[in-house]
This record gives structure tokens, C-alpha cells and sequence, in this order.
């Protein structure tokens, strides 16, 4: 096959993927949650957001929470200049689609309302109500996702999860959590790789 027959086949990946990306960077991530009427069993989560992180706490069965996140190892382990450095290497790998070594954060949550977690964890918090069934259930599901520990950073664990900057990052880790626990996000699959994020009120 030759060269140039070779790029024409890979450009309408490529330009798909500089496309949700482009949308990523400008549109805004909307998370609707359920109607707390409508539930059950009201349980609160809360959605935590900073600059260049995404992280999510659910309860266990006793009511403790736990903080889980998602992203590449090393970007994860250098909380210094240097992450900018690799986040542009995860870039142009995630352009073709190359997964890294990816890991689950999990850390214990020691706060109860919303402006004890947003204290302890220092990034803009969001909390909403869910099914108490669907919030257990996830969390046991990320613990068990939860591989041995890393030598570097404990509470980051390693994960059978393929990771890649545009295909799926912590954005798009934590809009699939939030529609495991019966939110509508929109839109429904561009958006949730960078750029702002907001929670509505129920319909």
C-alpha cells in the first residue's frame, strides 16, 4: 500500500478525533442528576473538579466514602511542571489511539457534606442525590477495579483499564460513573474530555 494511500486512511480518524477534541475544549459538560422524589433511597455523591483533574466519592455500605479518579500513572505521580511536559506526549499518543499505563485513584473522604469535601479536597465540589443501591454498587465495582497499590503514590492502584488522552481520560471516566448512577449527561459523548462542567437540578 503506498504512503499516500496509507494517511487518506487514517485521516478521517484523525480529523474525528481533533474534532471531539476541539468540541471538548469550548463546550460545556452538563450532568442532570435524578429527581430525589422519584428515588428510593436518597444518597448523596459528590463530583469534585479542578484545573487538570476529575474525582468522584460514593459511599460504601456503612456510609464511608472514598474518592476515585482516573488517569495515566506518570501524569498522576508528577504533580510538578513535568506533568505538563507528558501531558503533551499523552496527547499526541491519544491522537492514534495508544493507551498508557493507566491507575485508579482512591483516597478515604473523611467529610460528610459538601463543604467538608470540597475543604478536604480542595477543588470545586459538587453534590447531587442518587439511588443508594446504584452508588454502593459502584463503589464496590471501582474497589474491585482497584489493583496493587503503587510504589510511588499508595493511594493510586493499578487498573485494567486502557487509558488515552482523547478516547478516555478522567472526564470521560467520571460522565460514565455518573450515567452507572442514572444521570443524563450531555452532550452525550464529545464534550466530556476537557473543558467546563455544571450540574442542573432535576427535571
Amino acid at each position: 500500500m503506498s504512503r499516500r494511500r496509507r494517511c487518506a486512511r487514517r485521516l478521517p480518524p484523525l480529523c474525528a478525533v481533533l474534532a471531539s477534541g476541539g468540541l471538548g475544549l469550548v463546550a460545556c459538560t452538563t450532568v442532570r442528576p435524578p429527581d430525589p422524589a422519584a428515588l428510593a433511597e436518597p444518597c448523596p455523591v459528590f463530583l469534585m473538579r479542578s484545573a487538570s483533574h476529575m474525582a468522584f466519592a460514593l459511599p460504601d455500605e456503612t456510609g464511608r466514602y472514598a474518592r476515585f479518579g482516573f488517569g495515566d500513572r506518570r501524569y498522576m505521580t508528577n504533580w510538578t511542571w513535568t506533568q505538563y511536559a507528558w501531558g503533551s506526549v499523552l496527547v499526541v499518543g491519544g491522537l492514534f489511539g495508544q493507551p498508557t499505563e493507566s491507575v485508579v485513584e482512591r483516597i478515604e473522604v473523611h467529610g460528610r457534606t459538601l463543604a467538608e469535601v470540597a475543604s478536604e479536597s480542595r477543588m470545586e465540589t459538587f453534590e447531587f442525590a442518587v439511588e443508594r443501591a446504584r452508588a454502593v454498587a459502584l463503589r464496590r465495582r471501582l474497589d474491585a477495579k482497584c489493583g496493587p497499590p503503587d510504589p510511588a503514590c499508595a493511594w493510586l492502584h493499578a487498573t485494567d483499564d486502557g487509558y488515552s488522552v482523547w478516547w478516555d481520560n478522567c472526564q470521560t471516566a467520571v460522565a460514565g460513573w455518573c450515567r452507572e448512577l442514572g444521570c443524563e449527561i450531555s452532550p452525550w459523548r464529545l464534550a466530556p474530555r476537557w473543558g467546563p462542567w455544571r450540574v442542573e437540578r432535576p427535571r
